[in-house]
């Protein structure tokens, strides 16, 4: 996930207004590297209770995650920007000062994605203490 913190093609907002979900679901998108450095797998879905229809679902391992929060005014800014200037800084600041080593896992959790008072949380999985 190298250079997650910088600008890409971004097709986010148009991924989210094709995806059909209640606007009381917690949207989450999920990233995970790829076998190429420069590319990463995107999985983008809604958060359920339980999963009655057959549905592909993931579920996030168990460990340690730092969740970094950050909002906009819109989802366009909020995943145009905001989105690489938070990661950039979690991964390439805030994680390092405090001795922290990310696992190749990131989760984003989108909520109300198209209203005023739209945010994300960033979860980042922590590396296990003696794991490399």
């Amino acid at each position: 996930m190298k250079d997650l913190g910088e600008a890409k093609v971004n097709y986010l907002v148009e991924l989210w207004k094709d995806l059909k979900y209640d606007e009381r679901q917690i949207g989450v998108d999920i990233l995970t590297p790829d076998m190429s450095p420069e590319y990463f797998h995107y999985f983008v879905g809604v958060e359920v209770i339980q999963n009655d229809e057959a549905k592909e679902m993931r579920i996030m391992p168990k460990g340690k995650y730092m969740v970094c929060r950050y909002e906009a005014e819109n989802f366009e800014q909020l995943v145009n920007d905001a989105l690489y200037k938070a990661s950039q800084y979690l991964y390439d600041v805030w994680l390092p000062h405090h001795h922290l080593q990310p696992d190749a896992l990131l989760i984003q959790k989108y909520f109300h994605p198209f209203s005023k008072n739209c945010y994300i949380e960033l979860w980042a999985k922590l590396k296990e203490e003696g794991v490399a």
